[in-house]
């Protein structure tokens, strides 16, 4: 295993990893959804008495909603008190994201416990207004949730540019998209085509562009410093902390380490 070794098997990691990104989720929209997110839709029962929500309510102002976005944000960069790591940058992404479930479930308003429950509660404060105007609701849902997936997608941008995450960083924000923001997205999605028996897709396209940015700059960084941590074994003794392996051998377990590490954090995913 030569350093002209270690840096072949970076390379191909690099190929193998970059394959994926391309493929993203663009492809999903003629997949069966499973049962669980089939039945959202079948549990919403509409209150028949209360009056629909007019269309108009669900409309965004654009510069409110700006300066929302950069009032959460700050907050969390304060609440950190140093540079915007991972985590901080993941709780300012969590609190837009519950702007968001708020926006949907009281048209108007800001009801803290609505926030909590996410996609449910919003499909329960929308119901009957998707089955009694299911285009133009549906129209409307979805000019709201561009607006945030926009806005989500710039401070996600800039944050990449301004603050030089590092792989591990980039990778909890890829977790927050992948494992919480986009399933809920799709729960409100499916239950929401229960009720009016209407699908939207758009907000698909802005939240696949993000995704592929992240993993294309997660990919690109943890290439980097896989070849930096590598380079490093070969350039340095033998690692005491590798127990009964001769010198040459340490290094080959250390690099085979480094490489599993990335795939196995690719596989999670």
């Amino acid at each position: 295993f030569s350093d002209d070794d270690s840096m072949s098997t970076t390379s191909s990691v690099r190929s193998i990893t970059s394959s994926p990104v391309t493929l993203s989720r663009s492809n999903t929209h003629g997949l069966t959804p499973p049962a669980s997110a089939r039945s959202i839709g079948r549990s919403i029962i509409p209150d028949l008495s209360a009056a629909p929500i007019a269309v108009d309510k669900l409309e965004v102002d654009s510069a409110e909603l700006d300066r929302k976005f950069e009032s959460w944000f700050q907050s969390v960069a304060k609440e950190s008190g140093t540079r915007m790591d991972g985590k901080t940058m993941c709780s300012g992404l969590a609190l837009a994201t519950q702007g968001l479930w708020a926006t949907l479930s009281v048209p108007g308003e800001v009801n803290h416990k609505a926030t909590k429950e996410g996609p449910e509660s919003a499909l329960l404060a929308l119901a009957q207004s998707l089955q009694q105007q299911p285009k133009a609701m549906c129209n409307a849902i979805e000019g709201v949730i561009g607006e945030y997936l926009a806005r989500l997608q710039l401070h996600v941008t800039r944050w990449l540019s301004e603050c030089e995450p590092i792989a591990e960083e980039v990778a909890d924000v890829v977790d927050w998209l992948l494992k919480e923001t986009r399933p809920a997205l799709e729960r409100f999605e499916l239950g929401a085509a229960e009720v009016a028996e209407r699908r939207f897709w758009h907000w698909r396209s802005t939240a696949d562009a993000l995704e592929c940015a992240l993993l294309r700059e997660w990919e690109s960084r943890s290439c980097d410093e896989i070849s930096r941590q590598i380079e490093a074994v070969y350039t340095a003794a033998p690692q005491a902390s590798v127990e009964h392996l001769p010198g040459e051998n340490a290094r080959v377990h250390l690099a085979l380490g480094i490489l599993k590490s990335a795939l196995r954090q690719w596989c999670a995913w």
